[in-house]
């Protein structure tokens, strides 16, 4: 983990599952297209057959916490794998070289499936905490965010040993991306464990119609305010949804 920090109120982004769900990517190669793509989003134009976006090798690099060339040779495998159609990079009028665009392959929201992912959490993460992260984030049920995976399916898929998975589990529970739950099994006992990704919207907090008098006065708080710039936790623990009224 880059930093022993909290998660808190992130923005969410749309990340396709084609990418999630590429087993031949290592972590860093699944980082870099992560960013890219989040990149796109932010900041990119799509074309008719690509999604455009330009970014310098030293940025993904920091903000993925890998090296300049850890990020050339995952960019090698991304080309590889076909999530990068082409890799052009401008010529200065000093003649040195420039910013590289890369040429993703196309992600429309409309068409494709897609996860959402907590933006910050890239700059918290590091390349295969990430790559946990949006595993859960894809396997999570879209209404009461939790999942059921056992261990063996998740470490197969993350191509790590069980005791490597627990570890990463651990540090996104720290961090506040995930919770775990205890879960009662068909012989009554608590030996298997619920997970949840802990999701994070915005709104804000209304007075109640017909809110009476306190010591003869009634609260001058208008319905539209915003009453605290803390994250707030619903009262519905089953669903580990926060909002936050910032």
């Amino acid at each position: 983990m880059k930093k022993s920090q909290t998660i808190k109120s992130p923005r969410y982004i749309p990340i396709p599952n084609f990418l999630i769900e590429n087993s031949n990517l290592s972590d860093s190669a699944f980082a870099v297209g992560l960013y890219l793509y989040s990149q796109h989003h932010s900041y990119g134009r799509n074309t008719d057959d690509a999604s455009i976006v330009k970014v310098k090798q030293e940025t993904i690099a920091a903000s993925c916490g890998l090296s300049v060339d850890t990020v050339q040779r995952a960019c090698a495998s991304l080309i590889a794998e076909g999530f990068i159609i082409d890799r052009t990079r401008a010529i200065r009028r000093d003649g040195t070289l420039g910013t590289y665009t890369y040429a993703l392959r196309k992600f429309d929201c409309n068409r494709d499936k897609y996860t959402f992912i907590a933006l910050r959490a890239i700059k918290f993460l590091t390349a295969k905490e990430m790559h946990l992260y949006a595993l859960f984030a894809k396997f999570k049920a879209n209404y009461t965010n939790e999942f059921f995976h056992s261990l063996k399916d998740v470490s197969l898929a993350l191509k790590a040993s069980k005791a490597k998975v627990i570890a990463l589990i651990k540090k996104l529970i720290e961090i506040g991306l995930v919770r775990k739950q205890l879960r009662k099994t068909n012989k009554h006992d608590y030996t298997e464990n619920k997970y949840f990704v802990v999701c994070f919207v915005t709104g804000t907090l209304k007075k109640k119609r017909g809110q009476k008098k306190r010591n003869g006065v009634r609260p001058t708080v208008s319905p539209r305010s915003k009453i605290s710039t803390k994250t707030r936790r619903h009262n519905n623990d089953d669903f580990l949804v926060y909002y936050n009224t910032s």
